[in-house]
């Protein structure tokens, strides 16, 4: 009955996906190639396993936000769509690897940039190339061998068996359509990132040293600092003084 009912939910999670949100669909079909009612997609020889958490919520978010060691913050400089989840896993320990956009650059200002993994372009390279009328995402693609091993997959349907142009649109979307979201000029920078990422990982006291950093510098982004700062500069209000029990 268990494994009946996980390949109903993940039938139905999929078409709700289908109708909604392609990309994401697309994460969901990896995550969940090798085993489909756990939704887990198990690479442990290359020392990888992907989990697609079902009904992410608050208490699931209790257990994974203290055990997580890396926070990915990979959005495009200036187009930021992150709420609080970066904040929290550093205050819990995480490190972060991310592009210099929204609260990335307020963590790296507290904790030290130096115990932040940035890469790719900032605000300025962003506006500057989108502006010039230069960024070419298929010349991005044919530059890059890994990159355009990974679109190919997308693109003819590894990820989509039996339906070989479901991710299409993604892969058009990415080259012909332009890239918007400059997501293929920050490729290139996101791999070389993630190899600092290994290095520092495979020193544990170097790791270890960072982690305890984030904790420590962190406190500014705590509620109560946010509340305090709300009452006095913007509501002025002040607190009031606890009454005596006598």
């Amino acid at each position: 009955m268990k494994r009946e009912r996980s390949v109903r939910e993940r039938r139905s999670t999929r078409r709700m996906l289908l109708e909604d949100d392609k990309p994401f669909l697309l994460r969901f079909e990896v995550g969940s190639d090798a085993v489909l009612e756990a939704q887990v997609l198990d690479l442990s020889k290359a020392g990888l396993r992907i989990v697609v958490p079902e009904n992410y919520c608050v208490e699931l978010a209790e257990f994974i936000i203290p055990a997580s060691d890396l926070s990915q913050q990979i959005s495009t400089a200036g187009m930021e769509a992150s709420g609080t989840g970066n904040m929290k896993l550093a205050l819990n320990g995480a490190l972060t690897i991310g592009t210099r956009d929204g609260a990335t650059i307020e963590i790296g200002q507290e904790v030290g940039e130096e115990n932040v993994f940035f890469f790719g372009m900032g605000l300025d390279q962003v506006a500057q190339l989108r502006n010039g009328g230069g960024y070419d995402p298929w010349a991005v693609y044919n530059q890059q061998p890994e990159l355009r091993q990974a679109l190919d997959m997308v693109r003819d349907g590894y990820f989509s068996q039996g339906e070989p142009d479901l991710f299409r649109p993604i892969f058009d979307s990415l080259t012909a359509g332009g890239d918007y979201f400059m997501v293929l000029a920050d490729f290139a920078a996101y791999l070389q990132c993630l190899d600092g990422v290994d290095a520092v990982y495979r020193d544990p006291s170097e790791w270890t040293r960072r982690a305890i950093v984030n904790v420590a510098k962190m406190g500014s982004f705590t509620s109560d600092r946010m509340v305090r700062e709300y009452a006095d500069e913007i509501w002025k209000v002040k607190p009031l003084k606890g009454r005596k029990r006598g």
